[in-house]
C-alpha cells in the first residue's frame, strides 16, 4: 500500500496514543490507591478515636469506683463505729458518780450527731447488693433505732430521779450495741474492704491492657498516615501539612492517654496499698482505742463487772497494738529516733509479728511511705503509752473501790491521753490522705483531659480525608477522575 502523508502523520500518532493510554491508566491507579488510603487512614482515625474514649471513660469509672464506691463506705463504717463507742462511753460517764455529767452529756450528745451523719454517708453509698450490703445496713439502721431508744429511755429515768432503771437501760443498750449494732457496722465495713480489693485487682490489669490497646491503635494509624504520605511523595510533594499535622495529633492523643493509663496501672497499687492502707489502717486502729476508752467507762460505771471490762480492754489492747506495730509489748520501744522514718529495726520486727501471728493487715509502721506519718505515729505511740499508764492507775483506784477517783482520772488524764492518741493517728491518716486525694484527682482529670482528647482523632480522620483527597484532585489526565 503507499505511503500517504496522511498514514505517516497517523503512525506518528499511534505510539503518542498509546503512551497517554499508558499514563491516564497509571494515573487511575494512583488514584485508586490514594483513595484507599483515604478510607483506612479515616477508619482507622475513628476506630483510634473510640479506643481513647472507651479506655479514657473506663480509667476514670474504675478509679470512682475504688473511691466513691468503696472507700467512702469504708470511711463511714469506721467512722462510724469510733462515734458510737465515744457516744456510749460518754453516756456510761454521764451515770458514773463523781463524773463531770454536763461535759460527758454533751459529749455523748456530739458525737450521736456525727454517728448519724456516718450512717447517712453509709445510706448513701448503697450498691453492692449481691454481698448482702442492704441487709448488713438494714440490720445497722435497726440496731441503730433500739440503741437509741434504750439511750432515750435512760435519759428519761434519769430526769424522773431513777437511777437504778436508769442504769438499766443504759446496761440494755450496751448490749444492744454489742451484740448487734457493732458488728453490723463491721460488716458494713468488710463487704466495702472486699469490694475494693477486687475492682483494685480487676483495675490494674484492665489499665495495662487498654494501655496495650491504645498503642496499637495508634500505632495502626500513624502507619496508615505514613503510606499516604508516601503515595504523596511518589507524586513529588515534599509536605502534605495536613497529613503532617494528623501525625502530631495522633501521637499527641495516642501517647497521652496510653501514658496515663500506665500511670493509672502503677498508681493504683499506691492509691489502695500505699496510701488507703494508711488511711483505713490509722482509723481502724483509733476505733479499737476508742473501744478501750468506752471500756474503762463501763468499768467506773459498773464496778462489778470490771474485772471483765477490763479484760475485754486487753483483748482490745493487743489488737491496737498489733494494728499499730505488730505484736503485744512493741509500743514500748520508740518507732524514730527523732527524724521523719521508722527505724528499720521497728519495720522488721512489725513484719515479723504479721507474719507470726497471721495478721490480715500490715501493721502500720510498716506501711509508711508519706512524709509525716512516721512523726505522727511516734506521738500516737508515746500518748498510748501514757493511756496505758493512766489505766493502770485506774485499775487500781476501781479495785480499791475508790470510784470518786477513777471517775476523775477517767474525765481527766485518761481522757486527754485517749484523744491525744486519735488526734495523732488522724494526722497519720491526714498525710496519707493527702496523696490518696492527689493521685485519685489527677488520674480522673487526665482520664477526662483524654476523653476530650478523643475529638482530635475524629479531626484527624478529617485531615486525613483533605491532606489525601486534595493530591487525589491533582492527578487528572483526560477524563481520568
Amino acid at each position: 500500500m503507499a505511503v500517504t502523508p496522511l498514514t505517516r502523520r497517523l503512525g506518528a500518532l499511534a505510539p503518542r496514543a498509546v503512551a497517554s493510554t499508558r499514563s491516564a491508566s497509571r494515573v487511575a491507579l494512583w488514584r485508586r490507591r490514594l483513595l484507599i488510603a483515604l478510607l483506612g487512614g479515616s477508619l482507622m482515625a475513628l476506630v483510634a478515636a473510640l479506643v481513647v474514649a472507651l479506655t479514657s471513660l473506663q480509667m476514670g469509672s474504675r478509679y470512682n469506683a475504688i473511691v466513691h464506691t468503696g472507700a467512702v463506705s469504708v470511711d463511714a463504717a469506721q467512722d462510724a463505729r469510733a462515734d458510737i463507742l465515744d457516744n456510749a462511753g460518754a453516756n456510761a460517764d454521764v451515770l458514773t458518780p463523781g463524773a463531770a455529767t454536763d461535759t460527758a452529756r454533751q459529749r455523748a450528745t456530739a458525737r450521736y450527731a456525727s454517728y448519724q451523719e456516718d450512717l447517712r454517708r453509709s445510706w448513701q453509698n448503697r450498691s453492692d447488693v449481691t454481698q448482702g450490703e442492704y441487709a448488713v445496713f438494714d440490720a445497722a439502721d435497726r440496731a441503730t433505732t433500739d440503741y437509741a431508744s434504750a439511750i432515750g429511755g435512760m435519759y428519761n429515768e434519769l430526769a424522773a430521779g431513777r437511777t437504778e432503771d436508769a442504769n438499766k437501760a443504759f446496761l440494755d443498750a450496751y448490749n444492744i450495741l454489742n451484740q448487734r449494732l457493732l458488728p453490723a457496722l463491721g460488716g458494713l465495713e468488710s463487704v466495702k474492704v472486699e469490694y475494693m480489693e477486687s475492682a483494685y485487682a480487676s483495675t490494674s490489669s484492665t489499665m495495662h491492657r487498654d494501655a496495650i490497646a491504645v498503642v496499637i491503635a495508634s500505632a495502626a494509624l500513624l502507619a496508615l498516615i505514613a503510606a499516604g504520605y508516601l503515595l504523596t511523595r511518589r507524586m513529588h510533594h515534599l509536605v502534605t501539612i495536613e497529613l503532617m499535622a494528623a501525625a502530631v495529633l495522633a501521637v499527641i492523643v495516642g501517647g497521652y492517654t496510653a501514658l496515663q493509663l500506665s500511670r493509672a496501672d502503677t498508681q493504683a497499687k499506691v492509691l489502695v496499698h500505699d496510701a488507703y492502707g494508711m488511711v483505713a489502717g490509722a482509723r481502724d486502729t483509733a476505733a479499737i482505742v476508742s473501744q478501750e476508752n468506752m471500756l474503762e467507762s463501763m468499768a467506773v460505771f459498773d464496778p462489778a463487772g470490771a474485772t471483765q471490762h477490763f479484760a475485754d480492754f486487753d483483748n482490745y489492747d493487743l489488737q491496737m497494738q498489733q494494728g499499730l506495730c505488730g505484736f503485744s509489748g512493741c509500743v514500748k520501744t520508740p518507732f524514730t529516733s527523732g527524724g521523719d522514718s521508722i527505724n528499720s529495726a521497728v519495720v522488721a520486727a512489725a513484719l515479723d509479728g504479721q507474719d507470726r501471728f497471721g495478721l490480715a493487715h500490715t501493721p502500720l509502721v510498716a506501711n509508711v511511705h508519706f512524709p509525716g506519718e512516721a512523726k505522727s505515729l511516734e506521738a500516737a505511740r508515746a500518748q498510748y503509752v501514757n493511756f496505758l499508764q493512766t489505766d493502770a492507775s485506774m485499775r487500781t483506784q476501781v479495785a480499791a473501790g475508790n470510784t470518786q477517783a477513777a471517775a476523775a482520772t477517767n474525765a481527766g488524764a485518761s481522757q486527754t491521753q485517749f484523744t491525744a492518741t486519735v488526734v495523732a493517728l488522724d494526722l497519720a491518716r491526714g498525710s496519707a490522705r493527702t496523696v490518696y486525694n492527689s493521685i485519685w484527682r489527677s488520674v480522673t482529670t487526665a482520664a477526662v483531659i483524654a476523653t476530650v482528647l478523643a475529638l482530635a482523632d475524629v479531626a484527624v480522620a478529617g485531615l486525613i480525608a483533605v491532606g489525601l483527597w486534595r493530591r487525589r484532585q491533582e492527578l487528572f489526565i483526560a477524563n481520568v477522575r
